[in-house]
């Protein structure tokens, strides 16, 4: 045989050999697809979860997260956890948007973030829908920390703060600056640590400026940065036409820190809020010219004022401050000052005409009075509240008690009376779950 007719019946093998190949692939296909039809059969007999439409199964994965605030990016919480159990629970998981749309991270000393990797398809699971990112702390300390909220920045809805100080980081600023905030709605930064976080004026100003659709913000442990550690500067002044609930001050457990520490207020200097409705300033060292000027500028529908603080005004002072929120339907007064609130209220029919949820609490354990009982007496028989709160260091006495809850009850206002309850040192899981459960988010 001529070695042009050898290769041509080679050639000819080889033909027929990789047909028959192409043949057995297609029935292997064939039968792996089989072998899969009948696994998602199997699964669905012993998994009734496959039997459910996808709309059904991504609302049972999403209940039951539902009572956890934050998803931590660690494979053995939710949502990440229903990606290891099935190749079903996997696919349901990735194909529901609502299980990404939370995450909390947790930043240690001088460290990277580990999770930062995950953050992209984190946020590409999540969809299109807005997003709440909680991060705690070591804030100042974290080496990728800036980057992260460049990420996170333009998908967030919510964003939570808890960082925690030390001597050695009190003065490390916590960066928020230079990241854009298109979509923020709600921004909490909670210190609970006893030193108050440090801020820079300017920097805190440009962090409002880039979150145009902010509406509320809550900054508590929060200090200003003197000049011994940050350069002078004259801040541009920042009108914010979105913002309605602020919430601001120190935190209760920081309240041992010196005067020139508790100053944050210097933020209201350069501030100008038309739309605010909803303001608490918290153990602030704050003059009295300062917040009048803020008030007189913003000429906001103020409706909610909660003032926690020592202020070292004189109680004149402290009514005349209020005097600027004609229109408040609710107020609270700890400490300095509830007493001339209390007289004030229960005597004078032009003040605060509006308001309808009065709270009185005492935190210094100064002496209760008869006569706070009885301009108590006199305000539930003359002021159409719906709520009245006396939260004393001691109780009042037992037959007065009764009777201003008797009294309260023929006239329609829910009355309490009790010991100061204190929310120091909470965690930041639950400052957020009372805040929700107060309906402030």
């Amino acid at each position: 045989m001529s070695r042009a007719s050898t290769a041509a019946h080679l050639r000819g093998e080889l033909h027929d050999l990789s047909s028959a190949i192409e043949t057995q692939k297609l029935v292997l296909k064939n039968l792996l697809k089989q072998q899969s039809d009948v696994r998602k059969r199997l699964n669905a007999v012993l998994d009734p979860m496959a039997l459910l439409p996808l709309e059904l199964q991504s609302e049972i994965f999403v209940r039951c997260v539902s009572d956890n605030l934050d998803h931590i990016m660690d494979p053995t919480n939710f949502p990440l956890a229903f990606l290891l159990v099935s190749r079903l629970w996997r696919d349901i998981a990735l194909s529901t948007p609502r299980l990404w749309t939370r995450l909390r991270i947790n930043v240690f000393p001088n460290s990277n973030i580990a999770s930062a990797d995950l953050i992209p398809s984190w946020i590409k699971h999540a969809g299109n829908l807005p997003m709440s990112l909680t991060l705690s702390g070591w804030l100042q300390d974290s080496q990728n920390f800036s980057g992260l909220l460049e990420s996170c920045g333009p998908h967030l809805h919510e964003l939570f703060m808890q960082p925690l100080v030390s001597q050695d980081s009190m003065y490390r600023q916590i960066q928020l600056s230079g990241v854009a905030f298109p979509s923020l709605h709600t921004l909490v930064i909670h210190s609970t640590s006893h030193m108050a976080a440090t801020f820079n004026v300017t920097d805190w100003l440009d962090v409002l400026r880039a979150a145009p659709l902010l509406a509320e913000c809550h900054l508590r442990g929060m200090r200003y940065g003197t000049s011994e550690y940050f350069q002078a500067e004259t801040p541009t002044h920042l009108t914010h036409t979105s913002l309605r609930k602020l919430h601001f001050g120190l935190a209760q457990n920081s309240r041992r820190v010196n005067y020139e520490e508790r100053n944050s207020a210097i933020l209201l200097q350069h501030l100008t809020l038309p739309a605010l409705e909803d303001l608490l300033l918290s153990f602030l060292e704050i003059p009295l010219t300062i917040v009048t000027s803020f008030l007189t500028r913003s000429a906001a529908p103020i409706r909610v004022l909660e003032m926690k603080m020592e202020l070292g005004w004189p109680p004149d002072s402290v009514i005349e401050f209020i005097n600027f929120m004609p229109d408040l339907t609710h107020l609270t007064v700890v400490e300095e000052g509830y007493r001339s609130v209390l007289e004030v209220v229960a005597t004078r029919d032009d003040f605060l005409p509006n308001l309808r949820h009065l709270s009185l609490w005492d935190w210094n354990r100064k002496v209760q009075t008869p006569a706070d009982y009885e301009f108590a007496g006199q305000l539930l028989g003359v002021r159409p509240l719906e709520s009245f709160r006396l939260c004393l260091d001691q109780p009042p006495p037992a037959a007065v008690a009764e009777s201003l809850r008797s009294l309260g009850e023929e006239r329609g206002i829910d009355v309490k009376l009790g010991v100061d309850q204190s929310q120091a040192g909470l965690s930041v899981a639950e400052f957020l779950r009372r805040m929700k459960e107060q309906g402030v988010l």
